[in-house]
């Protein structure tokens, strides 16, 4: 996983993010489990700046199991059921970015295609809905009597 320039959680919460995030990816050979591939560290890093607005859900998330963390995964789900899904997001995200993991699934990375020149692109669009615009606002009446204008 490549680290990423900041990182949003702290030691702790990276901790607790490790015991929640194996009981969302837990080790079942020959995948590895979340912890195996770091995704309570440079994982979560690299998804929440992505997709910050995962963090706070998962942060409120942590605090309220900081005190007692729940017995498994069934527990977790029910207890924080919009929470948890934040937390799945983050967590599954985080995984299947490892190159560790995408290689065992068979996963190859697509290729970026080039744009092009962006110009040519608009103005071929143009002239392919010119038709359409030229013709004018046109819909059918929900009574069934045919197109207006």
């Amino acid at each position: 996983m490549t680290a990423t320039t900041e990182t949003v959680w702290t030691a702790d919460e990276q901790a607790l993010l490790g015991t929640l995030a194996d009981m969302v990816v837990p080790r079942d050979e020959p995948m590895p489990s979340a912890t195996d591939v770091d995704v309570h560290t440079a994982g979560v890093d690299a998804v929440a700046a992505l997709r910050p607005d995962l963090v706070e859900p998962v942060r409120a998330l942590l605090d309220r199991v900081r005190e007692r963390a729940p017995q498994d995964l069934a527990e977790l789900m029910a207890d924080h059921p919009a929470e948890f899904r934040a937390l799945a997001e983050l967590v599954a995200g985080a995984y299947f970015l490892e190159p560790r993991v995408a290689g065992l699934l068979g996963y190859r990375a697509r290729r970026a295609l080039p744009l092009g020149d962006l110009a040519q692109q608009s103005n071929e669009l143009v002239d392919l809905v010119a038709p359409v615009v030229a013709r004018g606002n046109r819909w059918r009446t929900t009574d069934g009597d045919g197109v207006q204008s």
